[in-house]
């Protein structure tokens, strides 16, 4: 990403806040704002609410012709040069001529001045908060992710495990195997409490998922599809192929400790429905592909890979400690309406899911998108809609009315150059 599409998302975002007067408008535009520009847009707020002042006058000065900036510039590395340079006017504008190209002092100019009026309230601005998604598709964003949080992770040992897409069970021994959903549901396969006593320890909890096998190829497990699994475990069928896949255990140690006691407990374990997750890959990050990796898991029908960190201790919650990479697709639907959220439930009297539509390739697709939505678009989407928005989604399948159906849809982008409509009030 260039510094010049910085600039060009950002002045498109800010013309667009000052063509309307409608706070509704304002706000959706606001909710709308890609994650990708975020803090780019942020920094422009918070230098406007004079958060950043320069204790100068920014002077555009004269156009020298074409400078070529580096793309390490952001809009806020800008923003914090300019903050930081001395305050004798003249010296700063041959600076800023000598660093910056004509363009970008332009548009750089009433921010810095705090002259760009943008028509909104403090209080929006503080309640800006842009939807963070999960963009799998784009597996270097979380890979980028791990490496803030763990800046030597190209010499970090890691262990990478295969993604399953099935129920997730935690199963322990409580007066008898217990099977809980991550909810704290009782999942109903007591079925598998003999296997379970035959092979696991009752000393720790034991995390997962239930899977329906095909077979095992290659290191790799091939599972059916989730709605197979989801009709066996929701009716308690003990069917022959559906197994618990290990992969973790709830034990105060770091994972390279937790993957050596697993081995020893289940690695030699053959035909049997309690399965350790092999390990594909142990090692530095650095001398792995994960791109081939994942390659590899789009073309045998895998839903991604798991990286966990060897040195890390388990956590009981979402956690950097292990990170998901998996493909997704995205589509551009087009909004038909909403749903309300049910009574009882978070989201409700707000909107609970978009109904979206589309067609592709000869093919009718229709879905409710609930995920990715942020309060503030829940709110404002109640009066009025987007036109088009960009879904991003796991897989696809047919239904029986000749309908695409699409799998885990989740809002990652709101099309702003289509416009929003107003919703029709019912009577």
């Amino acid at each position: 990403m260039t510094l010049k599409d910085r600039i060009n998302y950002c002045r498109n975002t800010c013309n667009a806040l000052q063509a309307t007067n409608s706070r509704i408008e304002k706000q959706a535009i606001l909710d709308a704002i890609s994650e990708d520009y975020a803090d780019d847009m942020n920094v422009i707020f918070e230098t406007l609410d004079g958060k950043h002042p320069i204790g100068w006058t920014f002077e555009v000065g004269k156009d020298n012709g074409n400078i070529s900036e580096s793309d390490k510039w952001t809009i806020r590395n800008i923003v914090y040069y300019l903050e930081n340079m001395t305050n004798k006017t003249s010296v700063t504008c041959r600076h800023a001529e000598n660093d910056f190209s004509y363009d970008v002092r332009v548009f750089i100019a009433p921010i810095v001045n705090r002259t760009l009026a943008l028509g909104i309230k403090p209080l929006d601005k503080a309640s800006y908060s842009p939807m963070l998604a999960e963009r799998h598709a784009l597996y270097d964003i979380k890979l980028d992710k791990l490496i803030i949080d763990t800046p030597i992770v190209n010499y970090q040992q890691i262990f990478i495990t295969q993604k399953f897409d099935g129920f997730r069970c935690l199963v322990f021994y409580d007066d008898g195997w217990k099977f809980k959903s991550r909810d704290n549901k009782d999942l109903p396969v007591d079925f598998l409490a003999p296997m379970c006593e035959k092979l696991l320890s009752r000393n720790y909890v034991f995390d997962g998922e239930l899977i329906c096998v095909k077979k095992e190829c290659d290191n790799w497990i091939l599972t059916h599809e989730f709605e197979v699994t989801s009709g066996n475990v929701r009716a308690g069928r003990d069917s022959d192929n559906l197994c618990f896949i290990v992969f973790d255990a709830q034990m105060n140690e770091e994972y390279q400790t937790r993957r050596f006691y697993l081995t020893h407990l289940l690695g030699s374990m053959k035909n049997e429905r309690i399965i350790l997750a092999p390990v594909l890959y142990q090692g530095r990050y650095c001398e792995v592909n994960i791109k081939e990796m994942i390659k590899n898991c789009f073309d045998i029908g895998v839903e991604g890979l798991m990286i966990n960190i060897a040195g890390r201790e388990y956590e009981q919650k979402r956690s950097t400690a292990i990170l998901k990479v998996k493909m997704q697709d995205e589509i551009d639907m087009f909004v038909d309406g909403f749903e309300v959220g049910k009574r009882g439930k978070k989201y409700e009297g707000l909107v609970g899911s978009l109904k979206c539509s589309a067609f592709l390739d000869g093919k009718n697709y229709e879905c409710k998108v609930s995920s990715g939505l942020s309060d503030g678009q829940r709110r404002i989407y109640l009066e009025v809609l987007p036109r088009m928005i960009t879904v991003q989604y796991q897989s696809k399948r047919e239904l029986p009315s000749g309908l695409w159906s699409l799998r885990h849809p989740r809002l990652i982008r709101v099309r702003l150059e289509k416009g929003f409509k107003n919703v029709e009030k019912k009577e």
